[in-house]
């Protein structure tokens, strides 16, 4: 099995959180990363824009994107 992590998804914590749920019913484990998040509990400010990334195994990189291409389109 290949452990290589590899970025579906980039945008706001709105549509991550759709994301991650669809992913969850999937049974894909995902990996979010709250850029936003890090920033303010490591002190730092931290301007608008792209906040999230959502990471799966390289194995499930096909279906992920499937299903974030998906649930963004409904």
């Amino acid at each position: 099995m290949d452990d290589k992590l590899i970025m579906i998804f980039e945008g706001s914590e709105v549509d991550s959180a759709l994301i991650i749920e669809v992913l969850k019913e999937a049974d894909i484990d995902s990996s979010l990363r709250n850029k936003k998040m890090e920033a303010a509990h490591a002190g730092f400010g931290y301007s608008s824009g792209t906040t999230c990334e959502i990471y799966v195994h390289s194995e499930n990189e096909k279906r992920a994107k499937e299903l974030v291409k998906e649930a963004l389109d409904r």
